[in-house]
């Protein structure tokens, strides 16, 4: 994987989720709210598309 890639997944999209979790589902436990943001994390189709063809989508879809 690109360094860019990891880059701005870190610097875009991950901020990005976690601040979505923390809003959609503000009247929930925390509990709930990191679990919503692990399943959003390690969803399987932006692991096979954007990590394994080096794309850009979860930087588009963060910002």
């Amino acid at each position: 994987m690109r360094a860019s890639v990891i880059t701005l997944d870190a610097l875009i999209y991950v901020p990005a989720l976690y601040a979505f979790a923390r809003i959609w589902h503000a009247t929930r436990s925390s509990r709930t709210q990191h679990a919503a943001l692990i399943t959003l994390l390690f969803h399987p189709a932006l692991l096979l598309i954007d990590f394994g063809h080096f794309q850009y989508n979860s930087v588009m879809l963060g910002a």
